[in-house]
């Protein structure tokens, strides 16, 4: 059994306002993208909230793969106005108590400067806010394109995760660390977090069967592989509660 949770959720039936817009980029590949949006898509379940997802990384839609067995996942082609309009319109679809989720592909970050107007308005007319979490890895790359990205979220809705499968800790990631880009978006309200890595065990079974990291995984873990997925999971929950507490917040 999963361990349970000790973060407390707001249940959707309450919320007064619509649910916001979880957006995943990184603007380039292999940095977790996908496994950060996966993470959040199983917390969302597990934190009671409905969700949608809108896949945009056309090579290897790892959301779609996933998670298409639990909640309605999207394909839009964001290298063109035909999906982006695509994406818009699927936005006013979705109901107002059910979170929106984005996973995006290598080199989002030009497509979304030149979309960057019409990103906003569809927000605004939509009156859902938009959380951006960039995933990064070690490397000066991650931290030249998030001070070079443009700004789709608020400071204070703006999250860097660093990918534990590059650093368990954040003293690991000496650039991100070390930089004037991180004290100054420190300094505006950004907030940083730590995904832990997902044993390799557990993370091989759980990608040959593209299974869901929630509802748990029913793919025949031994034991051992249980305990290390469990432990996993509530680390990864306790490190994404800044999060939970921000759509709670805006959902209020």
């Amino acid at each position: 059994m999963a361990m349970p949770s000790s973060i407390p959720y707001n249940p959707k039936k309450n919320s007064k306002r619509k649910a916001p817009i979880l957006l995943f980029s990184g603007d380039k590949g292999g940095i977790g993208k996908s496994f950060a949006a996966r993470i959040f898509a199983g917390l969302l379940g597990q934190w009671g909230y409905s969700a949608v997802g809108f896949d945009g990384d056309a090579r290897n839609a790892h959301l779609e793969r996933y998670y298409a067995s639990v909640f309605p996942v999207g394909r839009p082609y964001l290298r063109s106005e035909a999906g982006w309009a695509q994406m818009f319109d699927g936005w006013e679809a979705v109901a107002d108590e059910t979170v929106i989720l984005i996973d995006t592909q290598a080199g989002f970050g030009e497509v979304a400067s030149q979309q960057k107007a019409a990103i906003l308005l569809a927000t605004e007319k939509l009156q859902r806010e938009v959380i951006s979490l960039w995933i990064a890895d070690e490397e000066e790359d991650s931290v030249r394109l998030f001070k070079a990205a443009p700004e789709l979220a608020p400071s204070d809705n703006t999250f860097f995760l660093m990918n534990g499968r590059f650093g368990s800790t954040l003293a690991e990631f000496v650039i991100w660390r070390e930089s004037q880009t991180r004290a100054q978006a420190l300094a505006r309200g950004v907030r940083e977090l730590l995904l832990p890595a997902l044993p390799i065990r557990a993370r091989t079974r759980i990608a040959r069967a593209h299974a869901p990291f929630y509802p748990r995984p029913q793919i025949g873990l031994s034991f051992s592989e249980t305990i290390e997925f469990d432990l996993w999971w509530s680390r990864a929950e306790e490190a994404c509660e800044p999060v939970l507490k921000k759509i709670q917040e805006i959902m209020a």
